[in-house]
């Protein structure tokens, strides 16, 4: 096991806006992308015979751009706070050791 814990590709319950902050002492990678692609991450899923909204997965960045999807990549240090937008497809993996509050 490599010890880095990760939340897989998903969208918030009915949707929802998305509060997390990191209390650290780690850091954590997030990828986000804008709702309007879910259809594209649906149809990718059932490709690979998962379930989009009760399996896990962890797209690909190299199948991100072959299906022409964009998206924020971005580091989450200690204290800093990220707000996700209503819809949006996102997907979490902690760097170090560290502690979120949601």
């Amino acid at each position: 096991s490599s010890g880095i814990n990760a939340e897989y590709g998903h969208q918030e319950n009915n949707n929802m806006s998305a509060l997390n902050l990191n209390i650290g002492p780690g850091d954590c990678e997030w990828f986000v992308v804008p709702q309007e692609y879910w259809g594209v991450f649906h149809e990718i899923c059932e490709r690979n015979k998962i379930n989009y909204l009760t399996g896990s997965w962890w797209p690909l960045i190299e199948d991100l751009h072959k299906e022409n999807i964009p998206f924020y990549r971005f580091f989450q240090r200690p204290e800093d706070l990220v707000w996700i937008n209503a819809g949006a497809i996102h997907w979490v993996q902690a760097k170090g050791w560290c502690n979120n509050i949601a």
